[in-house]
């Protein structure tokens, strides 16, 4: 099966070894939610502007989960903020993207009963599968090389998400947040849009906590 841009965003932001969340469930939430409006961008389903997202085509998506998303997004007459959308997708969007990585045999659930509830983990199927997306885009950063589209879009969510403080390297972080920078500039204006609505959405949610 297919890995998709919100699939790798997902494996960034969790442990490649325990499957655990390298960020606040909010922050985790706001991130995949944002990748998975970015599969639609890039599928040409929908365009992100100032006033939110506006669906292009109806053309049916792929994948099922971004099925799911289109529809929610047709099923509105009238255009919403794109926080709103970030906060509604992001109630679930860690979960959906977990198991549609499970259905992919990319993760596994593990159950473990507690004295009054079962936790449940995803767990990755193969250490090196599940750290490829990090790696992939760290390195790229590191050695500013050029990205294509979908890892432009990985390293965008990265720095709105906060998880590109763990990505760079100490010996190259002044030269990497340098690239970094040239290389969220170099977004199309929808996905620049997305990248920092979804940093505002995180800080505002964060302050919020506090």
């Amino acid at each position: 099966m297919a890995i998709y841009l919100a699939d790798e965003f997902y494996l960034i932001a969790h442990e490649d070894t325990t499957g655990q969340p390298r960020l606040h469930a909010k922050a985790a939430g706001f991130g995949v939610a944002a990748a998975l409006l970015a599969e639609l961008y890039l599928q040409g389903n929908v365009t992100i502007d100032a006033e939110g997202v506006k669906v292009l085509s109806a053309a049916t998506p792929p994948d099922l989960l971004a099925h799911t998303v289109l529809d929610h997004l047709m099923g509105e007459a009238q255009r919403h903020p794109l926080r709103d959308w970030l906060a509604f997708l992001g109630r679930t969007a860690v979960e959906d993207v977990a198991n549609r990585l499970t259905r992919a045999g990319v993760l596994q659930l593990v159950q473990t009963r507690r004295l009054f509830a079962v936790n449940r983990t995803f767990v990755p199927v193969a250490i090196n599968d599940a750290a490829w997306p990090h790696a992939r885009v760290a390195s790229r950063l590191a050695r500013r090389q050029p990205m294509d589209p979908k890892d432009q879009i990985l390293a965008g969510l990265a720095f709105a998400t906060g998880l590109t403080r763990e990505m760079l390297w100490d010996d190259a972080q002044q030269a990497s947040q340098a690239h970094l920078a040239q290389v969220i500039a170099g977004l199309p204006a929808p996905m620049r849009t997305l990248v920092a609505e979804t940093e505002v959405a995180i800080s505002k949610s964060a302050a919020t906590r506090a």
